[in-house]
């Protein structure tokens, strides 16, 4: 079991070197990390603690400051062998940045052996700059990091992968060189601005991941996506979902709506969802079709909880085919 904790840091700037509370005399250094602009994939920039070899089985214990220029979450942590060998994830757990420090603590077993643990810093497409400190991960219990407070000049616990995806040695930077970040130009920030959009006819294949609950659609050039229903062994409906859209880069907290053009053999309905991370709550709206082909707009019912999500069309157990030519995501604003 992983057991996720989050503390907020107390800090003053006062000047007394001697106060418990001055966070420059007794931090007064940390890493960053900066992320890639306009991302196409969660990994372009990351962060690794090298650990050194673990086993499967072992526990673990990580704790770290953090913070970021722009509220932000890392939901890819990944356990893996050599930099950039990816075995499994660490946890099904988040973290979530903020623009103060924070302590963030994760515990549980290693489900793989490795050498060492991967954080993704671009499920955020915009460019933000992350910054960690007073980092330990102890392996059973035994302290595995080296300068975890960033006060030597040992970098031989860290790497990271910046935005321009050269993997390096991290370097230091004061922490009074820390300032605040100017207000995030967003780009989709027109009410109503398009921010994808699919015409599903011109695929040549299904291109995303399908597996358990998730089915394959027909791809067809006259129809898009064809959702037939499914069946279990025993010949009663079997309820489905699918990928309709993935890695939709999204603002963090703003408010979207699907634009479709689709028809039914029968009229119905099903629930489509924006998300990301399966722990995480997904925002829904309700797609309403009859017969013949319609274009329509349907409000998602909140703000988004990630910053790149994946749209999912949830037929269920409808009992007739669907079908689905084209999609747009449409920003809303807040």
């Amino acid at each position: 079991m992983v057991r996720l904790v989050y503390d907020g840091l107390q800090h003053t700037d006062s000047s007394n070197p001697d106060d418990p509370n001055n966070q420059y005399a007794k931090e007064d250094r940390c890493i960053m990390v900066w992320s890639k602009d306009n991302a196409q994939n969660a990994w372009d920039s990351q962060f690794w603690i090298i650990t050194g070899q673990f086993y499967k089985g072992q526990t673990f214990e990580l704790t770290m400051s953090i913070k970021s220029d722009y509220e932000s979450y890392a939901y890819g942590i990944q356990l893996q062998g050599a930099p950039g060998e990816y075995l499994c994830q660490l946890t099904n757990d988040h973290i979530h940045f903020t623009t103060e420090w924070t302590t963030v603590t994760l515990t549980g077993s290693m489900d793989n052996d490795g050498q060492c643990v991967a954080f993704n810093l671009n499920e955020d497409v915009y460019a933000n700059k992350y910054y960690f400190d007073n980092i330990s991960f102890k392996v059973d219990g035994v302290e595995v990091v080296v300068n975890g407070d960033c006060q030597s000049e040992d970098v031989n616990s860290f790497l990271k992968k910046d935005g321009d995806g050269r993997m390096m040695k991290v370097d230091f930077i004061e922490k009074s060189s820390i300032q605040p970040a100017k207000p995030r130009e967003i780009r989709d920030k027109e009410p109503g601005s398009t921010v994808v959009a699919y015409d599903f006819r011109s695929f040549d294949s299904y291109p995303y991941w399908s597996d358990g609950n998730m089915i394959t659609p027909i791809i067809d050039s006259e129809n898009g996506f064809v959702s037939e229903p499914q069946f279990n062994a025993d010949g009663s409906r079997m309820w489905y979902q699918y990928f309709a859209a993935n890695g939709v880069p999204v603002v963090l907290n703003k408010r979207y709506a699907i634009e479709v053009e689709i028809r039914g053999d029968e009229p119905g309905s099903f629930i489509a969802e924006m998300r990301w991370d399966w722990n995480v709550e997904p925002v829904h709206t309700t797609v309403e079709f009859t017969t013949e082909w319609q274009v329509k707009r349907f409000e998602f019912d909140g703000p988004v909880p990630a910053l790149r999500c994946n749209v999912i069309f949830q037929p269920g157990d409808f009992p007739s085919t669907i079908y689905v030519r084209t999609l747009k995501v449409i920003y809303l604003g807040d």
